[in-house]
């Protein structure tokens, strides 16, 4: 039992190093969005360590299952770090898009749109950090804070396709560009839904049951 607790800490504390790395990343992505050029190739870097930190993790998670077979909190803790371990890959996956969508925006066609973007980008950021403290603490109000900001950033995207429907039907030259702001906006929204998934990792480890997506709600 001390060892299998032992290997859980050690666990979580690799977590943590990846949760950490997952936050510099998005930051950077938000920070491409504002205009600031060269990470999508520091991202790809980055995005390849998180997936190697990812299948370590996995492995060890699947090695002390097999081995220790354990129950109760030892068994929610395990199976919550795997699932939030592949929660961090796909927001690492999405800091590399969102780079890359930004490096082919213009300074001067929907430029009024970027600012748009950036609110998401900050919003989706700091849902970020809130569902990782969230789950490194088990604070159940900042999960639903998470949930909270999810749902505002949702709204801005449906504000953000709706102008940029406009800026297309009076600039047709502007659709191009126009299209890898779309697909920055989504995914900006869908960062805040995997930060939505990590934070419901808080009600899992405490009540051992998934929060049904129902109440995960603002």
């Amino acid at each position: 039992m001390v060892v299998l607790r032992k290997s859980i800490e050690d666990l979580h504390r690799d977590l943590v190093v990846s949760c950490t790395l997952v936050e510099s990343m998005v930051s950077d992505a938000v920070r491409a969005v504002s205009g600031a050029s060269g990470f999508f190739e520091d991202l790809n870097l980055q995005g390849e360590i998180l997936h190697q930190r990812e299948s370590s993790l996995e492995k060890q998670c699947l090695e002390l299952l097999t081995l220790h077979q354990p129950v109760a909190g030892d068994l929610r803790r395990i199976a919550a770090v795997l699932k939030v371990a592949r929660e961090l890959k796909n927001i690492s996956r999405l800091a590399v898009d969102i780079a890359q969508f930004a490096s082919y925006f213009s300074s001067s066609t929907c430029a009024s749109l970027v600012g748009q973007l950036e609110s998401m980008g900050y919003l989706a950021a700091r849902s970020i950090s809130d569902s990782i403290e969230a789950y490194i603490r088990e604070d159940i109000l900042l999960m639903q804070t998470v949930f909270e900001t999810r749902t505002t950033v949702a709204e801005q995207l449906i504000d953000v396709m709706q102008l940029l429907q406009e800026v297309v039907r009076e600039q047709k030259q502007a659709v191009t560009e126009a299209v890898y702001l779309l697909e920055c906006a989504r995914s900006l929204a869908a960062l805040t839904d995997h930060s939505s998934e990590v934070a419901a990792h808080v009600y899992y480890l405490k009540h051992g049951e998934i929060l049904p997506r129902k109440r995960r709600a603002a």
